[in-house]
């Protein structure tokens, strides 16, 4: 949800360079970001992405293709098999365990 704009076309004209400097200044903190510990380079940059894509069609495209690699990324992510279970069952000492009992 973006905030209404203002009406007046002066208004608008300021409105519209805030945005853009402000969306220019994160991913330009972004990118300083991904070099220096303190900040959230990659949050930094989607979200000055974000901004940005309201005015300019690379910004959306870029914002387009950065969430569905995302979302394919996190999806190879659950697909893979846990092995917590099997690192429990070659633990020689639960095996003396159950002799015992």
């Amino acid at each position: 949800m973006t905030p209404e704009r203002p009406r007046h076309p002066t208004l608008a004209l300021i409105w519209m360079f805030a945005s853009i400097t402000f969306g220019v200044a994160l991913v330009l903190l972004g990118i300083a970001g991904l070099f220096l510990p303190i900040l959230p380079g990659v949050v930094m940059i989607l979200a000055g992405l974000a901004v940005l894509s309201a005015h300019s069609r690379r910004a959306k495209a870029l914002m387009t293709w950065l969430k569905e690699k995302l979302h394919i990324h996190q999806r190879e992510r659950s697909e893979e098999p846990a092995d917590d279970t099997d690192s429990a069952r070659q633990d020689p000492a639960s095996d003396d365990r159950q002799a015992r009992m």
